[in-house]
């Protein structure tokens, strides 16, 4: 069993949630401390004790719901895919973000199981033994009043040295067991790997992006020409991720899951492309902005051009790109230590030994980008005389038509 949490350390965006978490400390005369912070919806109780008593720090009350909606308009994320997907883009603009806090949703769990001795009550008794000794007070000039001792709010005889003075002997007696709730209070760790499922996009109904260059050579000359048509451009591509419903702890610890997605051999673009869009990351789902897996690559591509004689060519170099959005969800399997009882129970796995009793679940979108078939067309036709007027004879020109 795995008892170590993924840490991821991208900072939050939005707004912090609204869990408040209670807690209180608590002493003895003799300086021994407890302190407790409890889960949000409890209450924090906390009792000093006298002498060397044991001080009790407490829980109480039953966990509040940890899920909170947010709504986050992620604006990286909505320009790019505005200029390559309308349809996409429209519906980031408002991306709805459901936030469950893992520690609460245990605590509601273990809140559902019996209770559970967590200590014995403590008190001071009387022994019924008493203690004596010789009083080490001035010695009392005979005849001359001395001021009395006060013991139990009565005035008693004053104590001079060499009077014996008397006090009843008391023990501290633990003897009454304190039953109640297991609360989570260790760090979150993920028990075992997170199982995703990944949805696949109607891949006909992705929008396609056309880029490349259109250019015009013209050879006014009687012989052929040969040119090199050159186009580099650098795009960013890879993958965004944005979570749809967030896995939180309350103390602002992070949990993590690997997404990969790889196309069956019916997978990919429609149209007769087989363009395949593959991918494994490790996704935060704590996280609920936007997470980057992109690169800047350079697309490139160098062709010769061959000119026929007094003639007009358009040489087109075209790729086609995409934003596939491809959704994703999932459930992680928790475990964390438990609040000291006398009973040794130490994780929630402990009381909990089903998986499925320590799900949460999880969900998000995948925003991919590429770039895949390249076509080149060269169309040629013969030069007119607007084309290569008296001027141009024996010229060749470039000219850009369009980028896109």
């Amino acid at each position: 069993m795995m008892r170590q949490m993924a840490v991821c350390l991208s900072a939050l965006v939005m707004p912090a949630l609204g869990f408040a978490q209670a807690s209180c400390s608590a002493q003895n005369d003799r300086g021994d401390t407890c302190s407790i912070t409890c889960a949000v919806g409890q209450a924090a109780v906390c009792s000093n004790a006298v002498g060397s008593g044991t001080p009790s720090c407490e829980c109480q009350g039953s966990p509040s719901d940890g899920s909170a909606v947010l709504l986050v308009p992620p604006a990286r994320m909505q320009a790019q895919a505005q200029r390559a997907n309308p349809v996409a883009a429209q519906a980031a603009q408002s991306v709805r973000i459901e936030a469950t806090n893992a520690r609460v949703a245990l605590n509601q769990k273990l809140a559902g199981l019996r209770d559970y001795k967590l200590r014995m009550s403590c008190r001071e008794v009387d022994t019924g033994e008493s203690v004596c000794h010789e009083s080490h007070g001035p010695r009392c000039p005979v005849g001359v009043p001395t001021p009395g001792a006060k013991a139990a709010a009565q005035v008693v005889e004053p104590l001079c040295a060499g009077d014996i003075i008397c006090y009843h002997r008391t023990k501290t007696v633990c003897d009454i067991p304190v039953f109640g709730k297991l609360t989570v209070t260790g760090p979150l760790s993920v028990d075992g790997e997170p199982k995703v499922t990944v949805k696949e996009p109607n891949w006909n109904d992705v929008p396609v992006q056309f880029v490349g260059r259109r250019l015009e050579y013209l050879n006014c000359g009687p012989l052929q020409q040969q040119q090199t048509f050159a186009f580099a451009e650098k795009y960013t591509l890879g993958e965004r991720v944005i979570m749809t419903k967030t896995v939180e702890d309350t103390i602002g610890g992070e949990l993590a899951a690997n997404v990969s997605y790889s196309p069956g051999s019916g997978g990919g673009f429609g149209g007769g492309t087989s363009a395949k869009v593959s991918f494994s990351h490790k996704v935060s789902l704590s996280n609920s902005k936007e997470q980057s897996f992109t690169t800047e690559k350079n697309l490139s591509e160098s062709v010769p051009v061959q000119l026929p004689p007094n003639s007009v060519n358009v040489f087109e170099a075209q790729w086609r790109k995409i934003d596939a959005p491809i959704s994703f969800s999932g459930a992680v399997v928790l475990d964390a230590s438990l609040s000291s009882n006398l009973e040794k129970v130490a994780h929630v796995s402990d009381v909990l030994p089903t998986a499925p009793d320590r799900e949460v679940q999880f969900a998000g979108l995948i925003t991919a980008s590429a770039v895949y078939g390249l076509t080149i067309k060269n169309n040629s036709r013969p030069a007119t005389q607007a084309d290569c007027p008296a001027g141009k004879q024996g010229a060749v020109q470039l000219r850009l038509i369009e980028a896109f």
